[in-house]
């Protein structure tokens, strides 16, 4: 879902607001937590789940589209946004990273929230409070990847 959704912010489509709403519902559906916590509705012919990529890619074309999901689509987008950077902040017991245990980057932390911010929408200060604490934690841990034998000396100063 969230491939057809970039195609068509990457190629600058304006889709019907009825196709991006359907768009929006579909990608609901394929999220890994529902605004309750419970499992998704999604048939159990499906294995599919969205990814923490994914999630964001939804959002970030979202925003590039111009278009604000209703109000429970983007409950369970922002939901299953929660769920994955609870992971990265080590916040809650058993938490864990999107479909298969996978955890979100940096780089999808930050692009949730500029995707939210340019389409004006506030999530609430826990949610931007738990996007701030993943983002520092991802961050290190992305630093000291990256950093030889810095790495130590970086991720103490995050």
């Amino acid at each position: 879902m969230s491939g057809v959704l970039w195609a068509l912010a990457t190629l600058q489509l304006r889709p019907s607001p009825q196709l991006l709403a359907a768009l929006c519902d579909r990608a609901a559906e394929l999220c890994p937590a529902s605004p309750n916590g419970d499992a998704p509705s999604v048939p159990s012919s499906t294995a599919l789940t969205m990814t923490p990529q994914g999630l964001s890619l939804t959002l970030w074309s979202l925003a590039r589209l111009g278009f604000r999901p209703h109000r429970e689509p983007l409950a369970c987008l922002l939901a299953a946004c929660e769920g994955d950077m609870r992971a990265v902040a080590g916040a809650g017991p058993g938490a864990r990273g999107g479909a298969a245990g996978v955890s979100c980057c940096a780089q999808d932390l930050s692009q949730r929230v500029w995707a939210l911010a340019t389409l004006g929408l506030h999530p609430g200060r826990g949610w931007l409070a738990l996007a701030a604490e993943a983002l520092l934690a991802r961050g290190a841990v992305e630093q000291v990847g990256r950093a030889g034998g810095r790495g130590r000396e970086l991720g103490r100063a995050w």
